[in-house]
């Protein structure tokens, strides 16, 4: 069984689209997502958000925590 996270950047780039649609134009966002998924990755990887985009509560120190996880593995 693989575990739910194991190919993020499809499931994070679907739900940063999803995201970003809201708030731009519709021509601006695949390249807004180019530049933003990996965020998306590592609140996803850290459970500040869940798979349905939902955010989870939690504060600025925690969100920094997460990115510079994802950025030091990567």
């Amino acid at each position: 069984m693989t575990h739910r996270l194991a190919n993020i950047e499809p499931v994070a780039r679907a739900l940063c689209a999803r995201e970003l649609q809201r708030h731009n134009p519709e021509d601006a966002v695949p390249s807004l997502v180019e530049r933003y998924w990996r965020v998306t990755a590592a609140l996803l990887e850290a459970g500040l958000i869940d798979e349905a985009g939902q955010h989870i509560t939690y504060d600025y120190e925690q969100g920094q925590a997460a990115w510079i996880d994802w950025l030091s593995r990567q």
